[in-house]
């Protein structure tokens, strides 16, 4: 488990909260009417709506994103879709009755039930299934698309199997959260394609989810794609069978049409930090590249670096939820995100990276054993080299041998694979290791 926590840009006390109630907050007061199921788990389908019906009509101006080349004279950004699973025991965090349900109904009265995506699938239909959801639009064709399912443990379960039917499917998905156009073709088939795919994700499991994880999808980038929000119930409600009140039901319809307002708009829209909102973020970014380079993350590594792209799109988003019906009506291109936008996002990634330590505990608990394996020769090959001379891989293995590490030739090669690819060693002739000596203190404890 790794115990320490990303440094806090932003002072809980310093945080100016908007005093009129935004989109999200609205959502959570609403839904914790009905149901005492986790108001993490109500916050996060707030996101997920707004995530969804903002599409690719609002983008984050963020210039790696930006067309450089080619003939699109249309301004391009960074997308705003997130991919969230809900982790919790069953019955009582009220998953499917209390969250799934109702973001379901609301993302089908406001967007329709043509965005959806079968609960089930294999690779080859995911393609043919998203190509028949592709639209046209003053931008060019996109394919915007909605995965909603509950108990998606037999998914994990069945990525890991050997000649499983969702074979690289984990790949597939990365490249079109990524907002890649897909293209692909056999000489069985004709070739097939996915043009600007826009993906939102609402998924829900229980805390048995994580055990069917593998370090390799953290080092692959998959599951650093998703916010795994882990919900426990605060206190049990009694079920209510009071009727919806009108206050209720003037509460819901503004909802409603504040989505359908997103669904509906037509220009492009980019959103822009002010000055102090790139000053905050730019802060953040730095702490967690100052992390990646001063800390042995590990397989957690990518999911860490994610956090500054997932801040990013949580900033737009919060921004938008502050936003009135005649502001969305408005044909405004430029939205400018400000102070509040930015250390409302850094506060969620912060929550989200406490989530993910909790994730990783489970999955690393599972297969502990291993993982302890890893981590014991790793350390050991580094001491074996502190002295700054080569040694062959014979050498190294001998050296194991004599502090009772009893590990296989191919064991070592891969760990030494690894300390070569985090930067701890260098090889500079076939079979020959040395430590790079920037690494030669952190090895004697300095």
């Amino acid at each position: 488990m790794i115990s320490n926590k990303i440094e806090k840009n932003v002072s809980e006390k310093e945080v100016e909260v908007s005093r009129s109630d935004d989109f999200v907050k609205r959502y959570v007061r609403l839904l914790s009417q009905f149901t005492d199921a986790p108001e993490e788990f109500q916050e996060a389908a707030a996101l997920f709506l707004l995530s969804t019906g903002v599409g690719r009509k609002w983008v984050f101006r963020s210039m790696p994103e930006a067309t450089i080349f080619g003939k699109s004279s249309e301004p391009s950004g960074k997308p705003l879709n997130l991919w969230f699973t809900l982790i919790g025991r069953s019955r009582v965090t009220r998953k499917s009755t209390g969250v799934l349900k109702h973001v379901e109904e609301a993302a089908k009265d406001a967007f329709g039930e043509d965005r959806f995506l079968s609960r089930a699938f294999t690779p080859e239909f995911l393609i043919k299934e998203m190509q028949t959801k592709t639209i046209q639009t003053a931008a060019g064709p996109e394919t915007p698309c909605v995965w909603i399912r509950d108990e998606i443990a037999g998914f994990f379960a069945q990525l890991k199997k050997k000649d499983s039917y969702l074979t690289n499917t984990d790949a597939l998905l990365s490249t079109i959260y990524d907002g890649s156009s897909y293209s692909s073709g056999t000489i069985g088939r004709e070739k097939e394609a996915v043009p600007s795919p826009y993906l939102t994700c609402f998924l829900a499991s229980t805390d048995y989810l994580p055990t069917l994880f593998d370090s390799l999808q953290l080092r692959l980038g998959f599951l650093n794609r998703f916010i795994f929000v882990i919900g426990d119930r605060k206190e049990r409600k009694a079920l209510r069978t009071d009727p919806i009140t009108e206050d209720e039901k003037k509460e819901a319809k503004e909802i409603e049409n504040f989505l359908k307002a997103l669904a509906k708009r037509s220009i492009l829209t980019m959103l822009e930090m002010s000055t102090e909102a790139k000053r905050i973020y730019d802060s953040f970014e730095e702490d967690i590249e100052r992390r990646i380079s001063s800390e042995n993350l590990d397989s957690r590594e990518g999911y860490i670096g994610q956090l500054p792209n997932l801040v990013a799109r949580l900033m737009c988003l919060y921004r938008i939820s502050r936003m009135t019906l005649d502001e969305l009506n408005e044909c405004t291109s430029v939205v400018c995100i400000d102070r509040e936008d930015v250390e409302k996002a850094i506060q969620y990634a912060q929550r989200t990276w406490d989530w993910f330590e909790e994730v990783a505990e489970i999955m690393f608990g599972s297969h502990g054993k291993e993982t302890m394996q890893e981590h014991v020769v790793d350390s050991a090959v580094v001491k074996l080299l502190e002295d700054g001379k080569q040694k062959h891989i014979k050498e190294i293995i001998d050296g194991l041998n004599k502090v009772n590490i009893n590990v296989c030739q191919a064991t070592v090669y891969n760990r030494l694979r690894r300390l070569k690819q985090d930067r701890k060693v260098a090889s500079s002739r076939f079979g020959f290791y040395e430590i790079i000596r920037e690494n030669a203190g952190n090895a004697r404890g300095e």
